[in-house]
C-alpha cells in the first residue's frame, strides 16, 4: 500500500480567529523566554503590532530577566488592545527569516502543523464556560434576593412558594446535569480510525484488509507513507502509538499525529498493486466492533512496538529517569555534547529534525544526521539513534521525552526537513562563521564543514565562480601529505624568512582567532579597557598581528614574538583578574603546542625515524 499526501496547508488558513487567539494566549510565556528578542520585536514594530513607545522601552532593557518581562508585556498588550490582529501576528513571526533565528517559533508552528496542540473542548469552550459561570452567579444572586424577600414577609411562606422553590432547584439541577451530559457527548471520540479513503475513515487493520493484505496482520510494514513503512514513522516519532491500557483514552492520537483531524485536510491512502505481497501462516477472522478482540489486538500491537512512544509514556530507549521530570538545566544552550561509543560530536538543537533528516551533529569532519552519526561507531550493529546516542549520560530519547529536542512533523517544509539538492547542500556547512561566530553572507569551504565571513579568513579569499574553494585549515592539512619536513631547530625556524612559511603562520593565526571565543585578544584593548595604555607600553592584539603578517614581518620570529607579546601583556595587566589571566595562559599554551606541532614536531619525528 502507498500513502499519498495532499499538498500541505498553512495552518493559519483553516484555524479560526478564536483558535489563533487561544493559541497566542497559551504560548505568551513560552515566547517571552526567547533569547535575543531584538529582531522579534523589530518584526512586530514593522507590522504595527507594538507601539513605538513600548518598543523603545523594551529594547533598552539590559538584563535577560528584564527583557523576558518586557517581551511578555508587549505580547500581553497585543492580546488586550489588538486581539483582532492575532492572525497578522502569527503570519509575521512564521516567516522563514524569523523562524531561523528563533527555534521556539519553529516549534510552535510545528505544533499547529502536526496537531500536537489540541483545540479540545475545554479550550474552545473557555469563553462559553466563563459565561456559564456568570449566569450561575446571577442565578445564585437572584435566589439570595428571593430568600431575603421571603424572610421579610410576616408569614413563613405558603406551600406554593415552597413548591415553586423546589421546582426551581430541581430545574437548576436538571439543567446542570443536562449541560454536563451534553459536554460529554460532544467530546470527540476518534477511535483508531485514522486513515481516510474514499470518503470513509478506516483503522490501519481495516485499511490493510481493503488492500488485500489482511493475511500479513502487520499493518506497520504493509501500509506506507511516501514509500516509508508506518513502522519507521513510529520509530522516528512521526506517529505515536498508545499503550493498551490507555488506548481507549487516546484514540485520536494517531489520527492527529500527521495533521489536524478533518476529512479535508487528512491523509489519503490508496492501494497499489506494485507493492510486494506479504503473507503469514496464521490466519484469524476478527469481528469488527468486539471490544474484547479489539483490546487483544491492541495488546499485540504494544508487544510488537516494544517500547514505542505512547501518549505521555516513555520513549524507545528511555533511561531510568523516564518516570521522573527531566532536569533541563543540564541541557541548556544551543549545542550539546553527544557521543556514540568512542565517537563524539556536538548537536545543534536548531538543526535537529528527526533521526534521518536534519544534519544536526557536528564532528571534526562533517555534519551528520543522528542515523549517520551512529554508523561511525564500528562496534555498533543494528543501532538505534534514540538509544545509542547519549548526551551527558542520557540517551536522546530522554531529551525527546523532556521536549528538549522535538521531532519535526512529517509534513514540515523547513530547510532541515527538505530533500531539495540546495537545502541538503546547505546542511553540509556551518551556519556561523568559524572565526567570529556571526551569521551573514558566508563563504563555505568545499573540503570541510567550516564557513567564514570573507573578512575573517586569512588570507582574504577571492574564489573564482564555479571553482572549489578550500580554507586555510584544509590547505594546511592537505599540504602535509606531500610536504617534506625541514630539519631545523626552533632557532632556525624563528630566523627563517616568513615568505617561506606564510601558510604555517596563517594557519596558526586562524587557529588562535578561533580559539579566542570571547574575542578578548582579537581587538585593540586600548579604546575599551580603561588605563590600558598607561600600564602597557606596547599593546598588541591578533588583528594587529594579521595586519603585520600581510605587510611588515620579514622573519618568522617577528610573528611569533608579537603573538607571545599579547599574552605577556595580558599577564601584566591582569595580575588581579584571575579569570582573564587564566584565559591568556590557556591560549598561550595552545599556541605553543600548535607551534611545536606545526614547525618542530614533524622534523623531530622524521629524524627519529
Amino acid at each position: 500500500m502507498v500513502v499519498t499526501l495532499r499538498a500541505p496547508m498553512d495552518p493559519l488558513d483553516f484555524l479560526t480567529q478564536e483558535q489563533l487567539l487561544l493559541f497566542f494566549r497559551r504560548k505568551k510565556t513560552e515566547m517571552s523566554c526567547m533569547d535575543q528578542p531584538h529582531t522579534f520585536l523589530t518584526q512586530l514594530r514593522d507590522h504595527d503590532l507594538v507601539s513605538e513607545k513600548l518598543y523603545q522601552r523594551v529594547v533598552r532593557m539590559k538584563t535577560k530577566e528584564q527583557k523576558k518581562k518586557g517581551v511578555y508585556e508587549v505580547l500581553d498588550s497585543l492580546e488586550t488592545n489588538q486581539p483582532e490582529c492575532v492572525e497578522t501576528f502569527w503570519r509575521s513571526v512564521f516567516t522563514d527569516h524569523i523562524m531561523q533565528l528563533y527555534p521556539t517559533l519553529r516549534l510552535l508552528r510545528n505544533s499547529l502543523m502536526d496537531g500536537s496542540f489540541s483545540f479540545n473542548e475545554s479550550h474552545l469552550e473557555m469563553d462559553s464556560t466563563s459565561k456559564e459561570k456568570d449566569a450561575e452567579a446571577k442565578n445564585e444572586d437572584m435566589k439570595e434576593r428571593k430568600v431575603k424577600k421571603r424572610s421579610r414577609q410576616k408569614s413563613k411562606g405558603s406551600t406554593s412558594e415552597r413548591e415553586e422553590e423546589e421546582e426551581q432547584d430541581q430545574a437548576g439541577t436538571s439543567q446542570v446535569k443536562t449541560s454536563v451530559k451534553k459536554r460529554k457527548l460532544q467530546k470527540p471520540i476518534y477511535g483508531v480510525r485514522c486513515i481516510f479513503h474514499e470518503d470513509r475513515w478506516y483503522t490501519p487493520g481495516e485499511f490493510e484488509k481493503q488492500g488485500g493484505k489482511e493475511r500479513s496482520k502487520n499493518w506497520k510494514t504493509s501500509i506506507r507513507c511516501r514509500n516509508t513503512p508506518l513502522q519507521k514513522l513510529i520509530q522516528e516519532n512521526h506517529l505515536t502509538s498508545s499503550p493498551a491500557k490507555r488506548r481507549s483514552a487516546d484514540r485520536g492520537q494517531m489520527r492527529r499525529a500527521l495533521f489536524p483531524s478533518s476529512p479535508e485536510n487528512s491523509i489519503r491512502l490508496t492501494d497499489s498493486s506494485d507493492e510486494e505481497n506479504s503473507s503469514s501462516n496464521q490466519t484469524e477472522d476478527r469481528s469488527e466492533g468486539d471490544p474484547r478482540e479489539e483490546r487483544e489486538e491492541g495488546e499485540e500491537e504494544e508487544e510488537e512496538e516494544g517500547g514505542m512512544t505512547g501518549a505521555g509514556g516513555a520513549v524507545e530507549g528511555g533511561s531510568n529517569h523516564d518516570n521522573g521530570e527531566v532536569d533541563t538545566s543540564l541541557f541548556e544552550g544551543s549545542t550539546l555534547p553527544v557521543q556514540c561509543g568512542p565517537v563524539t560530536g556536538r548537536l545543534r538543537k536548531d538543526r535537529f529534525a528527526s533521526g534521518s533528516t536534519g544534519k544536526c551533529i557536528r564532528t571534526d569532519e562533517s555534519w551528520l544526521t543522528p542515523a549517520e552519526f551512529i554508523r561511525l561507531n564500528p562496534d555498533l550493529k543494528d543501532g538505534m539513534w534514540k538509544r545509542d546516542i547519549t548526551c551527558r549520560g542520557q540517551p536522546l530519547s530522554y531529551l525527546l521525552q523532556g521536549k528538549i529536542l522535538q521531532v519535526h512533523s512529517l509534513l514540515c517544509m523547513c530547510r532541515m526537513c527538505s530533500h531539495t539538492e540546495s537545502d541538503l547542500e546547505d546542511q553540509t556547512n556551518d551556519d556561523h562563521c568559524f572565526i567570529c561566530g556571526e551569521r551573514g553572507e558566508l563563504l563555505c569551504c568545499d573540503g570541510c564543514p567550516r564557513s567564514f565571513q570573507r573578512d575573517c579568513h586569512i588570507p582574504t579569499p577571492t574564489p573564482s565562480p564555479g571553482d572549489d574553494w578550500l580554507c586555510t585549515f584544509c590547505v594546511w592539512k592537505r599540504s602535509q601529505e606531500w610536504r617534506y619536513a625541514d630539519h631545523m631547530t626552533q632557532k632556525q625556524v624563528l630566523d627563517s624568512r616568513i615568505s617561506d612559511y606564510t601558510l604555517q603562520c596563517q594557519y596558526l593565526l586562524l587557529f588562535l582567532l578561533n580559539a579566542d571565543e570571547q574575542r578578548i585578544f582579537t581587538i585593540d584593548p586600548c579604546p575599551t579597557v580603561s588605563g590600558y595604555s598607561s600600564v602597557i607600553p606596547r599593546p598588541m592584539w591578533l588583528q594587529k598581528v594579521r595586519e603585520n603578517l600581510e605587510s611588515r614581518y620579514r622573519l618568522v620570529g617577528e610573528f611569533v614574538s608579537d603573538v607571545r607579546l599579547i599574552f605577556r601583556n595580558c599577564a601584566v595587566f591582569n595580575r588581579n583578574n584571575q579569570e582573564i589571566k587564566e584565559m591568556g595562559i590557556r591560549l598561550s599554551t595552545l599556541f605553543e603546542e600548535e607551534f611545536q606541532s606545526t614547525f618542530i614536531a614533524t622534523s623531530q619525528r622524521d629524524d627519529s625515524g
